[in-house]
């Protein structure tokens, strides 16, 4: 993978965190408010206290069972994972890093080195180091989780699908882009041996390889799964079945261009919402925000009367519900951007060398009822000031989700914005075209040695 598809990965993932909001069904529901005045009800305040009270009486405890039984002793390990846990919920991750590692030193003195007790500590440890940027300990914690299943299933077993995964995302996250494809590719090949080519149970490795496709930017290799999976899912359980919401989603978003694949993207948001409003028991907040994936939809590609009808439609639902959480009005108070370019090429008529590899840049912009950029003031930044002209630029291509009031999408003047941009050097990108020039030259010389070309 060149540095140029590592950039693009970069990107992916920054859009993707952000579509993904509002790509699927949001699996957690709303629970019903407590009152105020009920005994049940407790402040944030009162309930972290809780917490740290708890890590208190855990702390005193695992002093007097080291007291009680010694440094090393077995005994110790329960009150550690329940410690650890105890940290985590107050923030303190290093804290309950250290305790697990501490319960994975006993485990193995104790129940021997490839016991599978080891492995939720593990996981849990691997975790900890990827939420904190750590990734080559989580890539060591995960290793070791992942030989420990070999020896429990074998070579070929499902455990390991998810677990390669995460070691895909930890060699991302250090920019080693070759390593976690051939993990992806690894885990992809193991769920087609495992279940077969053609079973129904290999969709979700589809799905995973899918995904990881669309974050490296190859979109049509993903577009061919996502047909693929519906098609299989299709035929098991039947053309209106819930099953297909997912893969019909993805398949709608699967482009990087707005225009491509219109007709066929169109069509699967369609679809996917045909089916979820069909379907027995289906959230308001799932409809609504199947609502708003169409009128994003629209709204990317300039077709704002469509956008609007599914708006108002979003709007209409959230109007019936009484979760304070899905109060329309606050929901739809201010514009959302819908395609902020997360990394940006400067001018190449100046051809400058840029050093900042990200910048953080602030617009005062007007948006139109339809989600267009009127007025554009570039208020700060911390690059130079050559790049005011691309920034400038950049602003005016972007799209919004407009703001609505009683129903209605209304514009918006001095709306601000602030975001991160990732700048590639027009200089930059010459050296790697000529570099690229070089190498071409040099294999050419090689076949006309060989006699192959003339």
């Amino acid at each position: 993978m060149t540095l140029r598809n590592l950039a693009q990965v970069q990107r992916r993932m920054l859009s993707l965190a952000v579509a993904s909001l509002l790509l699927l069904p949001i699996a957690g529901k709303a629970q019903a408010p407590v009152d105020a005045h009920t005994p049940e009800a407790a402040s944030p305040d009162d309930a972290f206290d809780d917490q740290l009270a708890e890590v208190e009486v855990l702390r005193t405890e695992l002093r007097e069972q080291r007291t009680l039984h010694g440094r090393d002793a077995e005994q110790l390990i329960p009150v550690l994972k329940k410690l650890a846990n105890a940290e985590l919920n107050i923030g303190e991750r290093e804290y309950a890093a250290a305790r697990l590692e501490r319960v994975v030193e006993l485990i193995r003195t104790h129940e021997g080195h490839y016991t599978q007790s080891l492995m939720l500590p593990l996981l849990r440890l691997a975790k900890i180091y990827m939420d904190t940027g750590r990734y080559e300990r989580a890539i060591a914690k995960l290793r070791y989780a992942q030989h420990l299943t070999h020896r429990r299933d074998g070579v070929y077993s499902l455990d390991q699908v998810e677990l390669i995964a995460e070691l895909a995302r930890a060699f991302l996250g250090q920019n080693e882009g070759d390593e976690a494809q051939r993990e992806m590719r690894l885990a992809f090949d193991l769920s087609r041996r495992v279940h077969g080519e053609d079973n129904i149970r290999h969709v979700p490795g589809m799905m995973r390889f899918a995904a990881w496709f669309r974050l490296i930017g190859e979109d049509r290799r993903a577009r061919r799964l996502y047909q693929r999976a519906i098609m299989m899912l299709e035929t098991e359980h039947g053309p209106e079945h819930h099953s297909l919401i997912e893969p019909l989603t993805h398949l709608s978003a699967v482009a990087s261009m707005p225009g491509y694949y219109k007709t066929e993207r169109e069509a699967a948001l369609l679809r996917a919402d045909k089916i979820l409003s069909s379907q027995a028991g289906v959230d308001s907040e799932d409809r609504a925000a199947s609502a708003v994936r169409l009128g994003d939809f629209y709204t990317r590609l300039k077709r704002p009367d469509e956008a609007t009808l599914h708006y108002q439609r979003a709007w209409q639902i959230l109007s019936a519900e009484t979760d304070p959480r899905l109060d329309q009005t606050r929901i739809f108070a201010r514009p959302v951007v819908l395609n902020f370019p997360y990394m940006i090429l400067p001018d190449s008529r100046r051809g400058l060398m840029i050093e900042e590899r990200e910048i953080k840049v602030t617009y005062e912009m007007d948006i139109d009822a339809t989600g267009k950029v009127s007025n554009v003031d570039l208020v700060e930044h911390s690059g130079p000031t050559s790049l005011n002209r691309t920034l400038l630029k950049t602003a005016f291509r972007l799209r919004f989700r407009p703001g609505m009031q009683d129903g209605e999408p209304v514009a918006m003047e001095n709306f601000r914005i602030t975001e991160t941009l990732r700048v590639d050097s027009p200089l930059s990108r010459s050296m790697f075209m000529e570099q690229l020039r070089e190498e071409f030259l040099r294999l050419q010389n090689m076949l006309r040695v060989s006699g192959r070309i003339r």
